[in-house]
């Protein structure tokens, strides 16, 4: 099943806060498919964010308050690519992968094998 959510984005770009039906950034993304797949939604830290850099601070506020929680890779996981700034992009685990987009990529998945090497944390919204 997770795999036909997936092409249902098929032909998504890259968009600066977007949150879709075409045009989605990275947490557009996450929230677009884990409501595909029914499950709760996280905050979306973009609608409080004046600027990218507000925005790691809201998710870091929310990581440290315990609303986050680790978590298996399974479908509709969020994959966090953190940075020593804290979180820089995300994507949802999907079909034993890694399902994302961005301005450099554009919209992809990448198997698990792919990604593990990178520096990731598989989280869940714990509310």
């Amino acid at each position: 099943m997770s795999a036909h959510i997936a092409a249902r984005f098929e032909g998504a770009v890259y968009a600066p806060l977007g949150r879709g039906p075409v045009e989605f950034d990275c947490w557009g993304l996450v929230l677009a498919v884990r409501g595909a797949l029914g499950l709760p939604l996280p905050i979306d830290p973009m609608e409080a964010a004046r600027h990218p850099g507000e925005m790691a601070q809201i998710l870091a506020r929310h990581l440290d308050a315990g609303d986050w929680k680790p978590s298996a890779p399974i479908d509709g996981a969020i994959v966090m690519f953190p940075s020593l700034a804290r979180a820089l992009h995300a994507g949802v685990w999907i079909a034993g992968g890694v399902f994302d987009i961005s301005e450099a990529a554009g919209l992809r998945w990448r198997p698990a094998n792919r990604v593990r090497a990178q520096r990731m944390e598989v989280i869940e919204w714990a509310r």
